[in-house]
């Protein structure tokens, strides 16, 4: 994956630009109003503290997936000291329909102690890309990595993710089904096909597993400005089940060439064989030569 993770959030190169994102978002968690912070007193007289962006928009480029700057304060409310061991904090997204994973993204600079001493805090800082494929409601829960489900988690709140103007669509045919679309941003120009990949995103929209159907992808792109066109059509046959709020995604490479440099736009209709296609939000590549590096001094 060049141009996404696998968690399908853009790479950040390099451990400085890791450290310099961690530490906006950060900040901006701490400056904005749209924040929600919720108290839990856990067992072992420790109090925990998430604060966490209260929403966020839908974005197609991420698939739906957010990235969220997070603080969770341990408090130890007892006179005695209070174990930690070795555990870390984990999050997840419970949604309506199912618990999306969080991944913890950037080096972690503030590590837990392994024992809290009265009356004192401890505040870990935290920067998660959780997977939230549909737009709705969801609570944030902030969890130690050995608990089990049954547990309880140290703290939560409440989390919503708007549609924005480019949220999921609905097949024709199969409504609980919702589709999304994004790839390639950037390329250079060149005549061989295949340097433009379509990512298709299927969620299953229901709290009901359904069969994932057979897609019929047709896509065309367009050089702005210019008559040159290429069209890609295929059908692709999908197997097994989407359990409820899951989603499926598919990979792409597009049989087209973009040859001249400019905005390409890329619009994708999909759909089943036997019904009409919906029309998913446009995509845009940017094809361009990148600057030659300057020539550097020899030692």
């Amino acid at each position: 994956m060049s141009w996404l993770s696998p968690r399908m959030t853009p790479r950040i190169a390099g451990p400085l630009g890791v450290l310099a994102l961690a530490a906006a978002l950060a900040r901006e968690a701490d400056a904005a109003d749209d924040t929600s912070i919720r108290d839990t007193v856990v067992a072992h007289g420790i109090t925990a503290r998430l604060k966490a962006p209260a929403s966020a928009t839908f974005d197609k480029t991420r698939l739906g997936h957010v990235l969220l700057a997070t603080r969770v304060s341990l408090t130890n409310t007892t006179r005695a000291p209070v174990a930690l061991g070795t555990r870390r904090i984990e999050l997840v997204a419970r949604g309506t329909l199912r618990v999306h994973p969080c991944e913890e993204r950037g080096p972690i600079v503030d590590r837990l102690p392994t024992t809290l001493e009265p009356g004192t805090t401890h505040e870990a800082a935290r920067t998660f890309a959780c997977e939230t494929p549909l737009p709705g409601a969801y609570v944030l829960e902030a969890r130690w990595s050995d608990a089990s489900r049954e547990d309880a988690p140290l703290a939560s709140s409440p989390f919503r993710l708007e549609p924005g103007p480019y949220p999921p669509v609905p097949l024709s045919t199969r409504p609980a089904i919702q589709a999304i679309a994004t790839g390639t941003r950037e390329v250079v120009p060149a005549k061989a096909a295949g340097q433009v990949r379509i990512v298709l995103a299927l969620t299953n929209a229901t709290s009901r597993p359904v069969n994932l159907p057979t897609v019929l992808v047709e896509t065309s792109l367009h050089l702005r400005g210019s008559p040159l066109t290429c069209k890609d059509r295929r059908e692709i046959p999908l197997a097994g089940e989407l359990a409820a709020g899951a989603q499926h995604v598919v990979w792409m490479p597009l049989a087209c060439a973009l040859p001249s440099e400019g905005t390409w736009e890329v619009d994708v209709d999909v759909g089943e064989p036997s019904g009409p296609p919906v029309r998913l939000p446009s995509h845009i590549v940017h094809a361009g030569v990148l600057p030659t590096p300057l020539p550097t001094q020899p030692r």
